[in-house]
């Protein structure tokens, strides 16, 4: 009889992590309006930060073992009658696939502040008008991908090993089958993907003094920073051991008296 051993194995350690980032809108700083002789101190500060951490870490582990044995037969001591010993095939195909997560981040235009627009009109005469502002955009990403995978494979196909001893007046044959083997591994690990359309543009300074009275004082001061920083980090770990053994030999005829003794092997062959 043949013994056929099948076994596919599909791990899926996954694990997506996105992120979508979008942008705010414009400030406005105005004095307006205010009288003669007024005085007008404005401080505006704006500020957006968007800090993004991903983190995958797969972990995967396949222990396989598989036997097919169709041999270790005996026939022996036996007296006037024809012996013959004949095995099976014993075949064992094994397949397995891996995949792991990753990590995917879209950021469209991440702390955009848009325009600072800033304006000191229409104010009285002898005013004294005094704007100040701050505008500081930051974006940081950091993924992290981390991927174990082990793969342990055993494999032991046994077709031989048969005897036919001590047979008398009896023609003698011993015939094995083959013993195949066959592993297939596939394994895809996850990464690390990011967009960054736009980054942490802060859309400009716009600074607007008009239509103020005689001998009034307007200071405007403005200033702006912007910062991105992505940081990627993957790190793949695959150990892989595949062991295979195919036996369609050891066999035995001996001490057979007034026979013809014959033995025929199978094919033993792995991939």
């Amino acid at each position: 009889m043949n013994k056929q051993k099948i076994t596919y194995a599909l791990t899926t350690a996954a694990f997506l992590g996105s992120a979508a980032l979008f942008p705010a809108f414009a400030s406005e700083t105005q004095v307006a309006g205010n009288g003669a002789f007024s005085n007008t101190d404005v401080q505006a500060n704006s500020s957006n930060a968007t800090n993004v951490n991903q983190n995958n870490a797969s972990a995967i582990t396949n222990n396989v073992q598989t036997t097919a044995n169709t041999g270790n037969n005996a026939a022996s001591f036996n007296t006037g009658s024809s012996v013959n010993v004949v095995t099976g095939a014993a075949n064992a195909n094994v397949g397995i696939t891996n995949m792991t997560g990753s990590n995917t981040a879209n950021v469209v235009g991440s702390g955009n502040g848009g325009a600072q627009n800033t304006a000191v009109v229409g104010n009285g005469a002898f005013s004294d008008n005094n704007v100040q502002t701050t505008n500081t955009n930051s974006t940081a990403l950091n993924q992290a991908n981390t991927a174990t995978v082990a793969n342990n494979v055993n494999v032991a196909n046994n077709t031989g090993n048969n005897s036919a001893n001590f047979n008398t007046g009896s023609d003698v044959s011993v015939n094995t089958g083959n013993a195949n083997a066959s592993v297939g591994l596939f394994n895809a690990t996850g990464g690390n993907a990011a967009n960054v359309v736009g980054g942490s543009g802060g859309g400009g300074q716009n600074v607007a003094v008009a239509g103020n009275g005689a001998f009034s004082n307007n200071n405007v001061s403005t200033s702006s920073s912007n910062s991105t920083s992505l940081t990627q980090s993957d790190i793949t770990n695959l150990a892989t051991q595949v062991a295979l053994s195919n036996n369609t030999g050891g066999n035995g005829a001996s001490f057979n008296t007034g026979s013809n003794v014959s033995i025929f092997s199978g094919n033993a062959m792995h991939r």
